[in-house]
């Protein structure tokens, strides 16, 4: 029983061992960053800044840690602290704005074909059941891709890439 009691004591007082971590996050112009992200690297704990730029978070751990606050768009910064059992912990952090740099980007238009070749049967039975096509052979062509239908004194039918050819049952 006695080793029950023991076990029970230490147990509680590793739960009871509650750190708590507090402070605000502000841009260099004083103005609160919402969403901030403030952790303990190498741990699971930390919290986000609410509208205010104020975060507050619990740790059981004890020791020397790094604190981090990131914010997209700014620099991250990083602080030494020191984290003792009953005393509570309030840090202030400023961030500095900062550009992202990305990779180059490369855009290149190409064209595309569909199918295995560049042709197309049409059966008439196939011009009847095309959706929208109404059984009418230029709907039929113009539900195609690479097909654009072009209104200038006269209805002009473009065809890109593709070769049609009509077949009689």
């Amino acid at each position: 029983m006695k080793l029950l009691y023991l076990i029970l004591v230490l147990f509680s007082s590793t739960l009871a061992a509650q750190h708590s971590i507090s402070g605000s996050v502000k841009d260099v112009d004083g103005s609160p960053l919402t969403g901030a992200n403030i952790y303990l690297k190498g741990t699971i704990d930390g919290s986000i800044s609410n509208n205010n730029g104020d975060f507050r978070f619990t740790t059981s751990s004890s020791g020397n840690h790094l604190l981090v606050c990131s914010y997209i768009g700014y620099e991250v910064q990083v602080k030494s602290i020191s984290i003792v059992d009953g005393e509570a912990i309030v840090m202030r952090f400023t961030l500095r704005p900062t550009s992202i740099e990305g990779q180059e980007v490369t855009v290149r238009a190409s064209t595309f074909n569909s199918g295995t070749g560049s042709s197309v049967t049409l059966t008439p039975l196939e011009v009847l059941t095309i959706p929208g096509a109404a059984a009418d052979i230029f709907r039929a062509i113009q539900s195609f891709p690479g097909v654009q239908q072009v209104t200038m004194e006269r209805d002009y039918l473009f065809v890109v890439e593709m070769l049609l050819k009509l077949q009689s049952s």
